[in-house]
C-alpha cells in the first residue's frame, strides 16, 4: 500500500508539474505572439493623442492672437499717414458701430482687410494683409523652415469721373514671370520692355503695351525708391482692363509689398500715393489711345469661353 500511494503521489505531483510547465510555455508563445495593447489595457495612445489635441488648440490661439496683434501694430504705426491721406478710414459696413477707431476685416485668422476711401484719384482702397498661417501646426513649421514673410497687397479703384487713358503696366517677379501673365489675360498683348529702362530692381521684368506711358509712370525717382526697396516691393500692376474683377472698364491699380514695422514702410506708403497721382496725370496721344483701345477690343473678343468664366468668377469674388 505504502508503495501503491507513493506511485499515485509521483504520478500525480509530475502530471501538475508538467501542466504547469506547459501553461508557462504556451502563455510565453502567445503573449509574444500578440500586440501588448491587446494584452493589457495601455492608455498611450490616447495620452499622446490628447497632448497632441491640446498643443495644435494652444498655437491656433496663439498664432491667431500673434497675427491680430501684428496688423493693429502696423495700423497704429501708420494711422496718422492715413489720417493725412483718406476722409474714411477702416469701415467694416457696421452701421450700428459708432467707435471712431478704425476698423478691420478679419476673414480668417491670417487674412485681414482694410477699406478706405475719400482721396482725390481714388474711389476705393482696400489693404489686404495675407500672413503666415502661424494658427497652423505644420504652416508654422513651414514658414520656419521657408522663412516665409507677411505681405500687404494694395488695390486702388480709381474715380469714375476720371476717363483714363487705355494703357496697362507690370513689374513682376522674373520666376513668377509665366504664372501671372498666364493669370492675367489683360497682359496677353503687353511686351517686355525692361531693356530699355535702367536701375529697375534686381530679379524683376516690365510689361507695357504703351513705352510712352510706361516711362511717365515709372520716373527716374520712382525707379530709384524701388531699387532702395526691392526687397519689399512684390509686384505693381496697372491696368484699365477687366481682368481683375471690375463689372465695367475702370483704371485699377494693384500692389504687392513685404510687410515691415520701420521707417521704410512710411517711405514706401508714400511713394505708392505719389504713384497714384502721377497715374491718374499720365496723357496718351490721340493716336496712341486709339490704337490701343483697337488692341483691347481684340483681346476681348479673342478671349475663350473659359476665360470669360474665370472673369465672371472672379467679379462675383
Amino acid at each position: 500500500s505504502f508503495i501503491h500511494s507513493f506511485l499515485i503521489h509521483s504520478l500525480t505531483h509530475s502530471f501538475i508539474h508538467s501542466l504547469i510547465y506547459f501553461y508557462s510555455f504556451t502563455h510565453k508563445i502567445t503573449r509574444s505572439a500578440v500586440p501588448r495593447w491587446q494584452t493589457q489595457k495601455s492608455f498611450e495612445i490616447e495620452i499622446f493623442g490628447l497632448i497632441w489635441i491640446a498643443f495644435a488648440v494652444f498655437i491656433y490661439f496663439r498664432g491667431k492672437s500673434e497675427n491680430s496683434s501684428l496688423v493693429y501694430d502696423w495700423l497704429r504705426d501708420h494711422l496718422n499717414f492715413f489720417e493725412s491721406q483718406f476722409t474714411l478710414i477702416g469701415d467694416d459696413g457696421d452701421l450700428n458701430n459708432t467707435s471712431k477707431k478704425p476698423r478691420l476685416v478679419r476673414e480668417s485668422p491670417s487674412l485681414y482687410r482694410f477699406y478706405c476711401s475719400g482721396r482725390r484719384n481714388c474711389a476705393a482702397v482696400i489693404f489686404t494683409f495675407e500672413l503666415c498661417a502661424r494658427q497652423d501646426v505644420f504652416a508654422r513649421i513651414w514658414n520656419f523652415m521657408c522663412n516665409l514673410n507677411d505681405e500687404i497687397t494694395i488695390f486702388v479703384e480709381f474715380d469714375e469721373c476720371d476717363k483714363p487713358s487705355p494703357f496697362t503696366i507690370a513689374l513682376i517677379p522674373i520666376r513668377r514671370q509665366k504664372s501671372y501673365l498666364d493669370a492675367h489675360a489683360d497682359l496677353k498683348h503687353t511686351k517686355n520692355i525692361t531693356s530699355k529702362f535702367k536701375a529697375l530692381p534686381r530679379e524683376t521684368v516690365l510689361f507695357a503695351d504703351s513705352e510712352s506711358a510706361a516711362l511717365q509712370v515709372f520716373s527716374a525717382d520712382l525707379r530709384k525708391v524701388l531699387l532702395e526697396h526691392q526687397n519689399l516691393v512684390k509686384s505693381i500692376h496697372i491696368t484699365d482692363n477687366n481682368s481683375l474683377g471690375l463689372s465695367k472698364r475702370k483704371r485699377v491699380f494693384c500692389v504687392k509689398l513685404q510687410m515691415c514695422y520701420d521707417e521704410e514702410s512710411q517711405t514706401l506708403l508714400r511713394t505708392i500715393f505719389d504713384l497714384i497721382d502721377r497715374i491718374g496725370q499720365v496723357k496718351l496721344s490721340e493716336h496712341s489711345e486709339i490704337g490701343l483701345l483697337k488692341q483691347q477690343q481684340q483681346q476681348e473678343q479673342e478671349q475663350s469661353p473659359q476665360q470669360i468664366s474665370q472673369d465672371k468668377e472672379r467679379k462675383n469674388q
